[in-house]
């Protein structure tokens, strides 16, 4: 069986996401969500700092 929802954003509270899961398996430990995001985010940044060349790009869009 398959469950889910279309409303964006609705397993973002950490205590609704907690108990749904917990609703469907009770050994779900669940877990917070924006250290988690805030992570993934910053991942992403450190990437694309480290593989563009963001004086070229500012030279190229202000020239």
């Amino acid at each position: 069986s398959v469950a889910g929802t279309h409303v964006h954003g609705v397993f973002d509270d950490d205590n609704f996401r907690t108990d749904y899961f917990k609703a469907i398996n009770p050994q779900y430990q669940g877990y917070a969500y924006a250290p988690y995001r805030e992570g993934l985010i910053q991942g992403f940044a450190d990437m694309v700092k480290e593989n563009l060349d963001f004086a070229t790009i500012l030279k190229a869009v202000n020239h």
